[in-house]
């Protein structure tokens, strides 16, 4: 069963996700997973989007998330992925998202939901470029995460020695 918490990283792994009794995961057929779906968040964090692994096929879903599985002739699973985090998706899910003590948005709402695309052909190129500009940000994001740590740890030291006279 893949929660809203397993999404969060481009992909779901099967390491992390719960499991269920198969004859209570039978009995929603509707949402079980082919492999290679997108997942998208709908209760909660909704619009957090992942790609689940081929090794997640036959596994289900909870309520707060619904697969989406693009015609994939027409818009391949990789270009989808960034296709539903895009400012434009995102903006439309934002504008259709309810709910004060739990954020939600009505599958009906994620029906209208218009996204232009390019050819395949295209796509593939763009998620090419798409990886690697994701690659150097989360390089970078490692990058600013030590140098918080480093400047944490100074600060620390810095303190320790002007309480205790040694500055």
């Amino acid at each position: 069963m893949v929660r809203p918490v397993d999404l969060g990283d481009k992909t779901v792994c099967a390491s992390g996700i719960k499991r269920i009794d198969p004859v209570l995961a039978r009995s929603y057929a509707r949402t079980t997973l082919e492999g290679n779906d997108l997942l998208l968040c709908v209760r909660g964090t909704t619009g957090t989007v992942a790609m689940a692994e081929p090794a997640l096929a036959g596994a289900n879903v909870t309520r707060g998330i619904v697969p989406i599985r693009f015609e994939p002739r027409i818009i391949s699973e990789a270009f989808g992925y960034y296709l539903l985090r895009s400012e434009g998706v995102q903006r439309q899910i934002r504008a259709k998202t309810y709910g004060t003590a739990l954020m939600q948005v009505n599958i009906g709402d994620l029906r209208k939901i218009v996204v232009a695309f390019p050819p395949l052909e295209k796509q593939t190129v763009l998620v090419e470029q798409l990886d690697a500009i994701q690659e150097a940000a989360d390089q970078l994001s490692e990058v600013y995460e030590r140098k918080l740590t480093a400047l944490d740890e100074l600060k620390k030291s810095l303190l320790h020695q002007a309480f205790s006279g040694n500055l």
